[in-house]
């Protein structure tokens, strides 16, 4: 995409991005709000972190494990993720900086209104104490697969690919709702696209209750606009942040302004390469 834009070449119009990489890009990759006659008025203030981006989606990483493995004594906290001598058994997460590391850094025992800025010692302790416990899945499909297969035993798992997963059985599954972290796509503007009122018009539908909600019933990720929640099928109720608030406790945001500091997110990318290049 970047070498679209420089080039002058451009045939992405619209692009589905973290708030990190997408703000560190506002204005020079992406076109501005401004520029195209984008309004976010129905959007959660919280979630507008630049002048380009629409968010879209409430994505939710869980700590789920496998009922049958643990039976009358299973994992209750998000810091069991670490604890291998009362919770034996493989642990999976997704190999990505972004989405890694903040599951990581709840499960070495950081409130999740403290994960930032990334305390890098902390989160390489809970990976060498994981050691060959920790498995790395470079596809989101895996998850999905070893979810239904029921040949897992712990994973910091994304509830909404989990949810619509043919074969995952909400009854062989248990979350503990102790430390989720939440973050939450962002819809980018190419900037030289030869389609711009396309994009305006796209952005603008995208940030109303009435397309994000469309989603959620479809897949239970959650809008990010204000207004009365969606009503979806009663099989996503098990997944959603939304039916299960009297449960939560500590949860971590993503913070966007804080990835979209020059170098942040390729520090992230670059420490946690190190970290599991063994």
């Amino acid at each position: 995409m970047k070498a679209q834009v420089e080039s002058g070449n451009v045939t992405w119009d619209v692009i589905d991005l973290d708030g990190g990489s997408g703000g560190a890009g506002c204005g020079t990759l992406f076109a501005t709000r401004a520029e195209l006659g984008v309004d976010v008025s129905q959007v959660d203030p919280k979630f507008v972190t630049d002048d380009c981006g629409v968010p879209i989606i409430q994505t939710f990483q869980v700590f789920m494990y496998n009922k049958d493995k643990y039976g009358d004594n299973p994992p209750t906290k998000v810091t069991d993720f670490l604890d291998t001598e009362t919770f034996p058994g493989k642990r999976a997460l997704f190999n990505y900086s972004i989405g890694a590391l903040e599951p990581l850094a709840m499960a070495a025992g950081v409130p999740g209104d403290q994960i930032y800025p990334f305390d890098y010692e902390k989160i390489q302790g809970a990976v060498d104490k994981l050691g060959g416990d920790l498995v790395l899945q470079n596809e989101l499909a895996q998850q999905a697969e070893q979810l239904a297969a029921g040949n897992f035993d712990m994973c910091m798992c994304y509830t909404g690919r989990a949810a619509i997963t043919p074969g995952v059985d909400p009854n062989k599954i248990g979350i503990v709702w102790d430390g989720p972290w939440v973050a939450y796509d962002v819809l980018y503007a190419v900037k030289g696209s030869k389609y711009p009122e396309a994009q305006g018009a796209f952005l603008n539908f995208i940030a109303t209750p009435e397309a994000q909600n469309a989603f959620t019933v479809i897949q239970p990720y959650e809008p990010t606009t204000i207004g009365p929640p969606p009503d979806v099928p009663e099989s996503f109720k098990f997944w959603m942040a939304s039916t299960n608030q009297d449960k939560i406790t500590n949860p971590g945001i993503v913070d966007y302004t804080y990835l979209a500091q020059p170098g942040i997110a390729d520090e992230a990318q670059a420490k946690w390469t190190e970290m599991t290049a063994g």
